[in-house]
């Protein structure tokens, strides 16, 4: 796939708010967002361990290799890569726990709900840390799935959602990393022609 042309202005919503892509066909598009991980930790940017299936994303896609963050931590990050805004500014600023009654505010335009504007299918496999109340879960804005946890894994109780809904108290962990790839996986495959 090649992609003719794309205007960026600063900022990601602005940056996706006019999303002119001038090609035969959008591009697909995966965006990975990790916690605890450091820029060397994966082959593509320097590291040792071996990542082949992300060595293959990092060939046939675009790597990022200046950025910054609004925060170094999960919910006020994440509250800006999705809205493009200062965590302050959509009042995300903390890290948000089970007892925490905030979440994104459904008035907030996301990066979902932009990409839902150009007949993106779009999901969020893994944690969304950006509140778990029903109105704050990623259905209300923009995505059309979501498999995951509403919070961080270090935080109790902790459930796995599908959707809207949680399925299940998480107890052991350690089959989390292969739940997400599977699901992601399978939406890819599903949706790899849309």
């Amino acid at each position: 796939m090649r992609i003719n042309k794309i205007i960026f202005p600063a900022g990601l919503l602005s940056l996706l708010s006019p999303f002119e892509i001038t090609a035969q066909e959008t591009p697909n598009i995966i965006l990975i967002f990790m916690d605890d991980m450091g820029r060397n930790d994966i082959q593509p940017y320097g590291g040792s361990v071996p990542t082949p299936n992300i060595n293959s994303l990092a060939n046939r896609g675009m790597m990022l290799t200046n950025f910054c963050v609004a925060s170094s931590v999960s919910t006020p990050s994440r509250a800006a890569l999705l809205t493009g805004c200062y965590p302050g500014r959509v009042g995300l600023t903390k890290v948000l726990f089970p007892k925490d009654s905030i979440g994104l505010n459904d008035n907030e335009m996301t990066l979902a709900e932009l990409l839902k504007r150009k007949n993106y299918h779009t999901a969020c496999v893994g944690k969304w840390h950006l509140g778990h109340r029903e109105k704050a879960l990623p259905l209300n804005h923009g995505f059309d799935e979501f498999f995951g946890l509403a919070y961080s894994n270090d935080m109790k109780p902790l459930k796995l959602y599908e959707d809207s809904d949680p399925v299940c108290d998480i107890t052991d962990q350690s089959q989390l990393t292969t739940l997400y790839t599977e699901k992601c996986v399978g939406i890819i495959n599903k949706n790899k022609n849309n």
